[in-house]
């Protein structure tokens, strides 16, 4: 009887401790809740993280036709490009003025100075020739001038785009 008293014991012990609902787990970093930035701190976190998982929230300012494989979200000041990649199939053109945040793994572009000077001398070339379209021409030649003073500043002999391969997206405020 004694013997049985025991076994009953430990079988309540280690039902109740199985019930108790204390519980430690372990979080791997997947698992862990990654932030939500704004596009100005990934802009400015980008060089250090590229090849890791981030989230980022902006307006979506356009959606590429050909196939919705890409999208650009704005703060109204600063834009970054969002590919269609893992669970994304393509992005689409209703999204536009929606508030969005895109998951995905950050990457680079770095366009070499040699592609940079090809496309400033076409951009001048450009401006040459009258057409309907002149207004994007010299926005194209500002905004290269604007990467080659950065290359100066910097000593770099590239430009840096950072973009997010995205994973997932959320359309908020519906």
């Amino acid at each position: 009887m004694k013997t049985t008293l025991i076994i009953i014991a430990l079988t309540m012990t280690v039902l109740l401790g199985a019930c108790s609902g204390s519980t430690t787990s372990e979080t791997t970093s997947s698992e862990q809740e990654i932030p939500i930035l704004t596009i100005a701190e990934f802009m400015e976190n980008a060089a250090e993280s590229i090849g890791r998982e981030a989230a980022v929230k902006g307006i979506v300012s356009h959606v590429c036709s050909h196939g919705g494989r890409r999208c650009f979200i704005t703060d109204g000041e600063n834009s970054i490009r969002i590919e269609a990649t893992g669970n994304i199939s393509a992005f689409r053109n209703e999204n536009q003025g929606y508030e969005m945040i895109a998951r995905g793994i950050v990457r680079e572009r770095r366009l070499e100075a040699e592609f940079i000077a090809e496309r400033e001398a076409k951009a001048i070339a450009d401006l040459d020739h009258t057409h309907s379209d002149g207004e994007h021409c010299s926005a194209e030649l500002q905004n290269i001038r604007e990467m080659i003073a950065w290359m100066e500043a910097n000593e770099k002999d590239y430009f840096s785009i950072y973009y997010l391969d995205g994973t997932e997206y959320e359309l908020i405020n519906l």
